[in-house]
């Protein structure tokens, strides 16, 4: 009886091997790769302060903002011009600024083949002094 059920497993196993590499997966994957058209930047962003060294930023995502023909499926966001990080919402709290210093920030759209969109407009933003 253990030998077969051994059998049986080594059968499953070939079986299910072969079936992964004769069928590939379907769906925004496969699609993605031949996805040659950017998204459109986001909009309506909002800035607010959350403290003295950290504030709280979003954009917009409704009509045509941001949309892309396969799906947007990141943002990337800067802050004075370099990457801050990269974020899988339509917002994100940036806490490692500086009091009464000036930022600006603008995002940017991606989809799952990589292609990135035109920047955001750039919004400023000053942080309230410590005192």
């Amino acid at each position: 009886m253990r030998r077969l059920k051994i059998l049986f497993l080594l059968a499953a196993l070939v079986f299910v091997t072969s079936a992964q590499q004769s069928c590939p997966v379907p769906g925004p994957a496969r699609a993605a790769s031949t996805d040659s058209i950017a998204p459109n930047p986001p909009s309506d962003m909002l800035l607010r302060p959350e403290s003295a060294t950290s504030l709280y930023l979003a954009w917009g995502y409704r009509d045509s903002t941001a949309i892309d023909n396969v799906g947007v499926t990141r943002f990337y966001v800067y802050r004075d011009g370099y990457m801050l990080r990269t974020v899988f919402a339509l917002s994100t709290i940036d806490s490692l600024l500086s009091p009464d210093t000036e930022y600006s920030y603008f995002v940017r759209a991606a989809d799952a083949a990589g292609n990135v969109s035109k920047p955001s407009v750039t919004v400023f933003f000053s942080t309230p002094s410590s005192n």
